[in-house]
């Protein structure tokens, strides 16, 4: 591989525009003036970017009980498959309404082994401009990977932004030529701490240029209990522990492992 095709960089200066821009969320258009809370609900009500084990349920597997003794619902599965006397369709139960069951072809083809890819550390950013190569990160918790494209060019940066790195969204933005921008957020799984995915929307509405967020995945703090009551985080299934990868060239995000040529 070419290394001189990515860049990678960091604490670069903050530039923010005089001129701010507008975000669109869901195609509904948004500005700075607007409070940051109505904004955020906005994010998080988008569809996520990559298929998750929420979006298929079937309500007749079980029937759910409340269990003070435990961190939601417990369940007693009411089919299962009479030779194996496990649940059929690895079908599982989410804490709250629905019962979930986990698609085959989750990503694409359902695995998590590792992809050719760059790694973004925490508190990075990096940045293609030939779409050749693709980028990911780990380990996104309470931080955010906030991939940026630009729209003409498609190309690309992704920041693992943590605590009091802000900043390197302006750096991402400099660095991608001028004009509109796609976007996504993908992280924060702990919704009482919202001070990272609020600093970032604040960074896109700074922008000069309309910014469009049409998918995300933020705040999903649901868990599901299996038939053997494993208590299991749909976010840690969903990331493979917060894997971030994303294709330049497509937008395709998967959460395979990171590793650099």
């Amino acid at each position: 591989m070419n290394v001189t095709e990515i860049t990678s960089f960091q604490f670069l200066d903050s530039k923010l525009t005089e001129n701010k821009g507008e975000i669109f969320i869901a195609s509904k258009k948004y500005s700075y003036q607007q409070d940051i809370a109505t904004i955020r609900k906005a994010v998080k009500k988008l569809p996520a970017p990559f298929t998750t084990i929420q979006q298929d349920y079937n309500k007749s597997l079980y029937t759910v009980k409340k269990d003070e003794f435990t961190i939601d619902f417990r369940i007693s599965v009411t089919n299962k498959d009479p030779d194996t006397n496990l649940l059929t369709n690895n079908q599982i139960k989410s804490c709250g309404d629905h019962i979930f069951k986990i698609k085959v072809n989750r990503h694409n083809d359902g695995t998590n082994e590792d992809t050719l890819a760059y790694n973004v550390h925490q508190g990075q950013v990096r940045y293609t401009k030939s779409g050749s190569y693709k980028l990911g990160t780990t380990n996104v918790q309470d931080c955010v990977a906030t991939i940026i494209q630009d729209k003409k060019t498609t190309q690309l940066a992704l920041a693992h932004v943590s605590t009091h790195t802000h900043h390197i969204i302006d750096s991402a933005l400099k660095y991608l030529p001028q004009g509109e921008k796609n976007a996504i957020l993908i992280g924060a799984r702990y919704p009482d701490n919202t001070y990272n995915v609020d600093g970032i929307l604040e960074k896109l509405m700074d922008y000069s240029e309309k910014v469009y967020l049409d998918t995300s995945y933020i705040f999903d703090n649901q868990y599901m209990i299996t038939e053997y009551e494993d208590i299991i985080s749909c976010y840690e299934t969903n990331t493979n522990f917060g894997t971030v990868t994303v294709n330049p060239k497509t937008l395709e995000i998967t959460n395979k492992y990171p590793i650099t040529n």
